[in-house]
C-alpha cells in the first residue's frame, strides 16, 4: 500500500480574518475562495484551508488506492480513526499527528 502525499493542508487558526490577512499580505499566498467556514489559499502548488478553531492544529492529507486496505494497515499500526465520512477518514497516528486519508483526489 502506497500513501501518496496530497497537496492539501488544513490549518486551524484562532482568527480567520487575521490569518487570511497575514498569509496573503505577509507571506504572499494566493487567495482562492472564502465562505463562513474556511478560507482557501494556495502557495507553491499546495492548497491551504484555513479553519477557525482554537485547537490550532494542522492536518495533512494522503491519497490511497484502497481505503479499506489503508484503514486496516493504519489501525494495525496503532492509529486511531477519529472521523469517517464519504470522502475519507481522519487519522490520529501514534505520534499524535492527525491527517486525512482519501481514496480520491481532493479538488481545490
Amino acid at each position: 500500500m502506497k500513501f501518496k502525499f496530497s497537496p492539501h493542508i488544513a490549518v486551524q487558526v484562532k482568527d480567520l480574518n487575521r490569518a487570511r490577512d497575514f498569509y496573503t499580505d505577509v507571506l504572499g499566498m494566493e487567495f482562492l475562495s472564502e465562505n463562513e467556514q474556511e478560507i482557501k489559499l494556495r502557495a507553491s502548488g499546495i492548497t491551504f484551508y484555513l479553519e477557525e478553531n482554537n485547537n490550532r492544529q494542522v492536518f495533512f492529507a494522503f491519497e490511497v488506492d484502497s481505503m479499506p486496505v489503508a484503514k486496516k494497515i493504519l489501525i494495525e499500526n496503532n492509529c486511531l480513526v477519529t472521523m469517517e465520512s464519504s470522502e475519507g477518514i481522519m487519522i490520529s497516528d501514534p505520534n499524535g499527528l492527525s491527517y486525512f486519508v482519501s481514496e480520491t483526489i481532493i479538488e481545490p
